[in-house]
């Protein structure tokens, strides 16, 4: 993954632009200064790309109903293929990231 310590030992390397997704600010904050930390040494300050997936909708309370029912698609699409709803733990550094900040709340 992009964010584990040997991707940003890379990246600080090799990258001209890090990508990753958005997360609560003062997480995006540490992301991009550990980007920075790497490349670093090498001289190197590659751009930032900050990706964000946002629901819209006529009011917020409809945005609401939409995330709702995107969470329950999730929901049946894990089930159907047999994969765990609740109680795992992804393998990629930044899914850690995003569920920890998830389970923190709205």
């Amino acid at each position: 993954g992009g964010s584990s310590p040997a991707a940003l030992a890379v990246a600080g390397q090799h990258a001209d632009v890090y990508m990753t997704w958005g997360e609560p600010l003062a997480s995006v904050r540490e992301q991009i200064a550990r980007v920075q930390a790497a490349a670093a040494p090498y001289g190197r300050a590659p751009r930032i790309s900050v990706s964000f997936r946002p629901i819209v909708a006529d009011t917020e309370a409809a945005a609401w109903e939409k995330a709702e029912a995107i969470r329950e698609r999730v929901r049946a699409t894990r089930l159907a293929s047999g994969q765990p709803i609740a109680g795992h733990a992804p393998q990629n550094a930044g899914s850690q990231r995003l569920m920890a900040a998830a389970a923190q709340g709205d």
